[in-house]
């Protein structure tokens, strides 16, 4: 019931960014909720195919799975987080450099400056180590930044090479008025036709992006070739390369690395007569780079500032000596001398014991 090549892939991912799960566990709690917390620990989610378990890993992707326009989608939908966000983070934690005390870790915002007012309070599951705690905190507030964006798509059929997690690129009109899908109505030469109009301006660079497929691959692998700028509105093109793509495939046009937009899929969602919701978001595969690139603040358990206060005592006064004599065992008098000390009431700590 594992996916254990999927596991194993998982692993060395972890192994390689230093990600571990440590934590006591004393409550009984859910199997999913457990997994989804381990998971976390490892930047993925749990994932249970129909047959197997396994992960989601959230990590750049090379392959792309499937391109998303209007010609294989409808009711396309989109929304943007507009956040203020707080000042700083807080996270309390058992810390293993201290013996798994009890602690806790304040995680500035990025680029936040000056004094730090509004807080927000945070958990991090599976980490101990302070270092760990202040970078994935780090990495959710990149993930806020550069996901702010949600698309819904619906497609129809019950198949798709698309899956959650799947890296996809998505191409619309709504969201940009230069991006076109249109279809390959044929091929001459350098000369392809397509079933839609597009424009161009002078100046700029544009590309078509296609899926190619070989007779083993049912995902496709997505290609961009340059074309060839022709100012004004017309449905051919002339094509720089050798690499065209069939009579019949869906192309996506726009200016260079404007033609689509990177996104991940959320989520997947069953709908009526075999149709499926698609949530998307930003793909974001810089959010990697910059994880790897920040650097922790060095870690002090004392929370705030150090207070200074003198607790020297006062020199002891003496309130009385007495010399008791007392007759010994062996016929000799013994003495026992009894002092009266007494500290000045002035001073801030009792003191318990002078010698």
């Amino acid at each position: 019931g594992i996916d254990w090549d999927q596991m194993a892939d998982w692993w060395e991912y972890c192994d390689a960014k230093g990600l571990t799960y440590d934590a006591d566990h004393r409550s009984q709690v859910s199997l999913r909720e457990m997994l989804a917390k381990i998971a976390m620990a490892g930047r993925a989610s749990p994932r249970h195919d129909g047959a197997r378990w396994g992960v989601v890993i959230d990590r750049p992707q090379d392959v792309v799975a499937d391109h998303i326009s209007p010609r294989n989608s409808w009711d396309f939908q989109g929304s943007r987080d507009y956040i203020d966000p707080p000042d700083a983070v807080r996270v309390k934690f058992l810390d293993e450099t201290d013996d798994y005390a009890d602690a806790e870790i304040i995680v500035p915002w990025p680029e936040h400056e000056g004094p730090v007012n509004l807080i927000e309070e945070w958990e991090v599951p599976g980490k101990t180590h302070p270092d760990d705690v202040a970078r994935e905190v780090h990495r959710r507030m990149l993930e806020i930044l550069h996901r702010r964006d949600r698309f819904t798509v619906m497609q129809d059929g019950p198949l798709r090479s698309a899956t959650r997690g799947d890296k996809v690129l998505l191409s619309h009109d709504v969201l940009s008025s230069v991006q076109v899908a249109g279809r390959v109505l044929s091929v001459d030469g350098q000369l392809v036709v397509l079933d839609e109009y597009v424009e161009m301006e002078a100046g700029e660079t544009y590309g078509l992006r296609y899926l190619a497929y070989d007779a083993s691959d049912t995902v496709g692998d997505s290609q961009l070739v340059p074309v060839m700028t022709q100012p004004g509105m017309t449905r051919s093109l002339l094509v720089q390369g050798d690499d065209l793509p069939p009579e019949g495939a869906v192309v996506l046009f726009g200016p260079t690395n404007e033609e689509t937009i990177p996104c991940r899929v959320l989520e997947i969602e069953a709908a009526e007569d075999f149709a499926v919701r698609l949530t998307l978001t930003n793909d974001a595969e810089e959010i990697d780079a910059l994880t790897d690139a920040y650097v922790p603040a060095e870690w002090d358990p004392i929370i705030g500032t150090a207070i200074t206060v003198d607790i020297t005592p006062s020199a002891p006064r003496f309130a009385g000596i007495e010399t008791i004599a007392e007759e010994s065992l062996f016929g000799s008098p013994a003495r026992t001398l009894r002092v009266g000390i007494a500290s000045d009431p002035a001073d801030l700590v009792p003191i318990g014991s002078i010698e």
